[in-house]
């Protein structure tokens, strides 16, 4: 049996996990956006160009592990969110009011992860295109 004392020290630890899964979310967002702009804004501007030099398979091989990493940890942070809130719904007495703070961040990172996978289309599009045309 959870001690009152013991049940609120649970939750003020999982508030602070939370807190670190959205922080840790806001950063992912703002770094991974930019990388992936300088990445296809610089494929698109020099692509031709790179397309002729040896390098350029290991180049494209390290950009598509870059956004399926991108995409595998926005799906990472989808479930361990989801599994956040049914940590907190299980926690009495303000557990359960924490639960749609956790669905909402699981929400976030699905909507970014959606748009890290357009964005990866976009980038087999715009390799395949760089290669049929060099």
């Amino acid at each position: 049996m959870m001690i009152a004392s013991d049940a609120t020290k649970l939750v003020e630890l999982k508030v602070m996990q939370l807190n670190s899964v959205q922080i840790i979310g806001i950063i992912w967002w703002v770094v991974s956006c930019a990388l992936s702009v300088a990445m296809l804004g610089g494929m698109w501007k020099n692509g031709a160009a790179l397309s002729k030099s040896p390098a350029f398979p290991a180049l494209c091989q390290a950009i598509t592990v870059f956004f399926l990493a991108i995409v595998s940890f926005g799906a990472f942070m989808v479930g361990h969110s989801i599994w956040l809130a049914n940590q907190f719904a299980g926690l009495p007495p303000v557990g359960p009011s924490f639960r749609w703070d956790c669905t909402a961040t699981a929400i976030s990172y699905g909507l970014a992860t959606a748009i890290f996978l357009i964005t990866a289309r976009a980038w087999f599009a715009l390799k395949r295109s760089i290669i049929s045309r060099s």
